[in-house]
């Protein structure tokens, strides 16, 4: 068992290491898959080292007996050293300093250089780590979002974790159409272009359509579908000047396709937006744009997992739906985004990037 232990890049107080010291990941030892995606969300993670990731004992002990070690076809050794407290650290999932959970970086140092990036709702959640992964990667950054506070937090932890990076921040609602069009067109006039254009801004709640009131109904639209709209028109002109071609991506959810009971509003905001994608790729694609859409799944740590699965008390069952058995990351879009603002994405326009886990292939609502 210990060697097994060792394989698979575990340290544990209890095994025959000498230390607490991690070894090496489970893909190193050829470790199915399954022990990956365990580690990366359900273990105590050592405190100081990576993201505390602290769900508690029973959970991840539980879990490594009842879900990993039957996949694994390890028997009794691992379900029983399941039982014991154990540290992991994992090359591919390391944290920022808030304790976020991060990938490891797969792109070369400086690829978007030269890029003027804007990310609306770019303060918190999936925007931040959008924001986060272009500064990395050298992108001039400008975050939009609707809270002078949220959006100064941002920008210092930023300016902390990736040296170098000013971004620019905003204050303006998306869905003021004439003050998203000034705020727009004065970073143009600042900067003479405009390369990326990220639609995050998103607003969502669980409520049954039959108790939803027509305010909260038009709320979601307006951020959601007019939002878009408002931004994509007033980066037209910047977007037509970026001499790489300009890029749009609009974070929608795999739920526009399938539906969302609970979240019918939210649905229907984002069905819109996917058709206005496809149409702007066609309209816009003489321009040189391009223009996309990125369909998260479940991500860790956002607002959005919290108060739609977490709160409600229905994250393990949302998790039984996917079909790698685990919620995504923040990187995991913010990759995505990242590939398609890259020259990797110069010939892709009009689809729908999935990084959801699989989590659309099981769409069963019971």
């Amino acid at each position: 068992m210990t060697s097994l232990i060792a394989r698979a890049g575990y340290s544990c107080p209890s095994a025959e290491t000498g230390s607490n010291k991690t070894i090496a990941i489970a893909k190193r030892a050829r470790i199915h898959p399954a022990i990956i995606d365990f580690v990366s969300y359900q273990f105590l993670w050592e405190p100081g080292c990576s993201c505390q990731y602290r769900k508690g004992m029973d959970r991840y002990h539980d879990s490594i007996r009842e879900r990993v070690a039957p996949r694994l076809d390890c028997g009794k050794a691992l379900q029983s050293f399941a039982r014991k407290p154990m540290v992991v650290s994992l090359e591919a999932v390391q944290s920022d300093e808030s304790g976020v959970a991060r990938r490891t970086s797969i792109f070369r140092e400086g690829l978007l250089e030269d890029r003027i990036a804007l990310i609306t709702g770019g303060s918190s959640g999936i925007g931040l780590g959008i924001a986060r992964v272009f500064a990395e990667l050298g992108a001039t950054l400008v975050i939009v979002g609707r809270r002078e506070d949220k959006l100064a937090a941002a920008k210092q932890q930023l300016m902390r974790e990736v040296p170098g990076a000013e971004p620019v921040t905003i204050a303006v609602d998306v869905r003021k159409h004439l003050a998203i069009r000034d705020s727009i067109h004065g970073i143009v006039e600042r900067f003479g272009r405009l390369d990326v254009l990220i639609n995050n801004a998103a607003g969502n709640f669980h409520c049954p359509t039959e108790d939803m009131s027509e305010n909260a109904w038009r709320t979601v639209i307006d951020i959601d579908l007019h939002g878009t709209f408002n931004c994509c028109q007033a980066a037209l002109a910047g977007l037509k000047a970026s001499p790489g071609g300009g890029r749009i991506i609009n974070i929608t959810v795999p739920q526009a396709l399938s539906g969302w009971p609970g979240s019918a509003h939210a649905a229907s905001a984002k069905a819109g937006v996917l058709s206005l994608t496809r149409s702007l790729a066609v309209e816009w694609g003489g321009y040189g744009i391009r223009v996309n859409n990125v369909l998260p799944g479940p991500i860790a740590g956002t607002e959005g997992l919290k108060r739609l699965y977490q709160d409600r008390g229905v994250a393990d069952r949302e998790i039984e739906r996917m079909a790698l058995g685990s919620f995504g990351l923040v990187d995991d879009i913010a990759n995505a985004c990242a590939f398609l603002v890259s020259p990797g994405g110069d010939f892709v326009t009009g689809c729908d990037f999935m990084v959801d886990g699989g989590r659309w292939l099981k769409r069963g609502w019971a």
